[in-house]
């Protein structure tokens, strides 16, 4: 149970870092954060914790080589760290070595197969692999383990069955978003332009019309929204 809430953490840490949720000033608050770190590794060098916590900022830094490092160091201490491979295909991925990105991955979700993000993750990477089914697959996994999937992980699903011209089932993947979120006005938007670009006119009218019963809107913001 402990070793979970380390991986919960380092992802969370590192997920934040990414959203620039943590603010970077040119990278001058990263590199206190990298140097007092520095100092905590020299006193301590077998400590994973602070080398995995290291990587993630290395990455944020873009001094990829320097983060692969430590990743490596902490394989040499902890060699069953898994999460090092998660933050590894972060690494890769700023680097856009996707093969890299997707063998971390792999790796990864072999040991733990049930982290919804890890899949998201890969999706992303199958996209630029121009691997759009494998993408499919990560982004129809990760749905399923989530609890409630987050609105993101469903726009980024409808987009790859439109983009594969798979009209459908994006509006079939709307339809599960309304289930699970509720109707979210940006979903019911997107579900009611793909019924009418697939010719489902009726569908599509009930749905705008549900759109602005529900949030009041007029006709000529609806014409400007679609």
């Amino acid at each position: 149970m402990k070793q979970f809430h380390k991986l919960t953490l380092i992802i969370i840490v590192f997920a934040i870092m990414l959203s620039g949720i943590i603010p970077a000033n040119g990278h001058g608050d990263i590199h206190i954060l990298i140097l007092r770190l520095d100092e905590e590794i020299a006193s301590n060098p077998s400590n994973t914790e602070k080398r995995l916590e290291r990587a993630i900022l290395l990455c944020q830094h873009g001094s990829h080589d320097e983060a692969l490092a430590d990743l490596k160091e902490v394989e040499n201490l902890a060699p069953k760290r898994h999460e090092r491979h998660y933050v590894a295909a972060r690494v890769y991925m700023d680097q856009e070595k996707w093969e890299l990105a997707k063998s971390a991955l792999d790796r990864y979700i072999s040991v733990l197969p049930q982290q919804s993000k890890s899949y998201f993750l890969r999706s992303q990477v199958q996209l630029k692999r121009d691997q759009s089914g494998e993408a499919v697959a990560d982004m129809d996994q990760a749905i399923k383990l989530h609890s409630q999937p987050p609105l993101n992980y469903y726009l980024h699903l409808i987009q790859i069955r439109e983009s594969r011209g798979q009209i459908d089932q994006a509006i079939a993947v709307c339809a599960h978003a309304r289930q699970s979120l509720g109707d979210l006005p940006n979903i019911m938007m997107i579900q009611a332009r793909l019924l009418r670009e697939g010719r489902r006119i009726k569908e599509a009218s009930r749905i705008y019309a549900q759109i602005r019963k529900n949030f009041l809107l007029s006709e000529m913001n609806l014409i400007i929204l679609i």
